[in-house]
């Protein structure tokens, strides 16, 4: 059983046993869930659920297929906050490329986050 939340209003959901989570060092962890429902179900982007001790977030709809009237099969993809670093762009602050060696120390890497 895992709930998801969407501010105040809490979603209960029997996922099936082929649901999983991945982890990788370096990459996105992602958490994958696939439930059977007996009508449509609204689940919005942004709901989230914590699992295993992290928070996993809703990034994109919902897929879900429709089967007979009143049988529907979703697929949910969650993710964690390291994919929202996909979303943005580091340019060099001397000449503003995109592409350049990320050669540097830790706080210089940390400096480069802190100036977005």
């Amino acid at each position: 059983m895992i709930t998801l939340y969407n501010g105040s209003e809490e979603i209960k959901l029997e996922v099936k046993d082929e649901s999983y989570s991945y982890e990788a060092i370096m990459e996105d962890c992602s958490l994958t869930l696939y439930f059977d429902y007996s009508g449509y179900l609204e689940i919005p982007v942004g709901s989230y659920c914590d699992f295993y001790g992290k928070r996993y977030s809703l990034k994109k709809d919902s897929n879900f297929k429709k089967n007979g009237e009143r049988n529907f099969e979703y697929t949910l993809t969650l993710e964690t906050g390291i994919s929202d670093t996909m979303l943005w762009k580091v340019r060099n602050t001397l000449d503003r490329r995109i592409k350049f060696p990320y050669t540097a120390k830790p706080n210089e890497h940390l400096g480069y986050w802190l100036r977005i």
